[in-house]
């Protein structure tokens, strides 16, 4: 992230993943904290060229250095430590932007996972049901794998009968994806530190 100033740069846009985003600054303005000596506070948003998505910064007070985004840029948790599975995660998000990427990269991410957790036999169809039966996954988690499955199917196939995704699609796939990996890796990363602590 650089500095705060007629334009932002930023590595990706929050809203539509694209990389390295033409940011512009449409307002700059401050407001006062009366928690801390009537501080001030500075302020800019920036619009994204491509997806038109807005962006509040809040600039640090002794500098130009950004020190708040909203909304902040997604990140891959340090709990996530297979490279695979960080590889798919981090291309799903930055092909946002471009929805039948997106959806291919989010199904890829789901089978890494599954095989990153010992599931490496068989179809992606055939390691969703196992991963629900074998309870790493609820029913109601596998469902949902299916849905992004047979999205990328359609992508991958360039089925005829299917519509050309669109944002909307491409975010309900990262949102399972990303919710899969919290559910895999992150909680169980933070019950054990939270076991850890109070040991």
């Amino acid at each position: 992230m650089q500095k705060f100033g007629s334009h932002l740069e930023i590595e990706i846009c929050p809203h539509c993943g694209i990389s390295m985003p033409n940011m512009p600054g449409i307002w700059h303005g401050e407001s006062r904290d009366t928690r801390t000596s009537n501080s001030k506070r500075f302020w800019g948003l920036f619009a994204c060229g491509k997806c038109g998505g807005v962006v509040l910064v809040e600039r640090s007070t002794n500098g130009t250095e950004i020190s708040k985004l909203f909304p902040d840029i997604q990140d891959i948790d340090s709990s996530i430590t297979d490279a695979r599975v960080k590889h798919h995660l981090k291309e799903a998000l930055s092909t946002k932007h471009a929805a039948s990427a997106c959806i291919v990269s989010c199904a890829s991410a789901v089978d890494a996972m599954l095989k990153a957790k010992g599931l490496k036999t068989g179809s992606l169809y055939e390691r969703i049901d196992q991963a629900a039966a074998s309870h790493i996954i609820t029913s109601e988690m596998a469902a949902w794998a299916h849905d992004v499955r047979l999205d990328a199917n359609d992508e991958r196939h360039v089925d005829a009968g299917a519509p050309i995704p669109l944002a909307a699609a491409a975010q309900k796939c990262v949102d399972f994806t990303f919710a899969l990996a919290e559910y895999l890796y992150v909680l169980p990363s933070k019950v054990e530190r939270g076991r850890k602590t109070t040991a």
